[in-house]
């Protein structure tokens, strides 16, 4: 279910820059719509495979329940330890960020300002999005640290305006980043 929010945040990451940064709303609504609706097309997909795959494990239930079934499953599974707050420690991404690397989590704060700073649309979205991304998943009481696998390619793009400002300035910025 947290792969779930890719698309939900893509979209709402979209909404937030139309709003905020872009002037005109009618070009946008267009693209909005298509990623909509190339979201529910992934999002078909997406459910329908893994009902299929789940038939092995879930005989009995039909094909497009069986999502639902582990869903519920998954959910249910430390009820007798206490709610997944109390079970998952809430505070494990914050703890694990240094697995994405020093330099990745020193240039992560200023790659997000050079990104929404940007003339460049993709640079907002990509910022926002990351934003929004780590926000749900901390909203979300269950908590792995292989959820921060897809936030992954998105910190790397967003380290990158971040580090060529770094190269461009001074001699020491360009030793650390090496």
């Amino acid at each position: 279910p947290t792969y779930a929010l890719v698309w939900a945040v893509l979209l709402l990451a979209q909404l937030v820059v139309v709003v905020i940064f872009d002037g005109s709303w009618r070009p946008s609504l267009r693209k909005l719509g298509l990623l909509g609706l190339a979201a529910a097309a992934s999002a078909i997909i997406t459910w329908t495979v893994y009902a299929y795959f789940l038939g092995s494990v879930i005989e009995a239930t039909p094909l497009l329940l069986r999502p639902i079934v582990q869903i519920k499953t998954i959910a249910g599974m430390y009820t007798p330890e206490g709610s997944a707050r109390e079970v998952f420690y809430q505070w494990l991404y914050l703890r694990n960020l240094s697995a994405y690397g020093l330099v990745a989590v020193v240039l992560i704060g200023p790659g997000l300002i050079l990104s929404l700073r940007s003339s460049e649309r993709s640079h907002k979205v990509a910022a926002v999005f990351w934003l929004l991304m780590v926000a749900a998943m901390q909203a979300i009481p269950f908590k792995e640290v292989r959820y921060l696998g897809f936030l992954a390619p998105l910190t790397a793009m967003l380290i990158v305006p971040s580090g060529e400002w770094a190269w461009r300035r001074h001699a020491v910025p360009r030793i650390l980043l090496v």
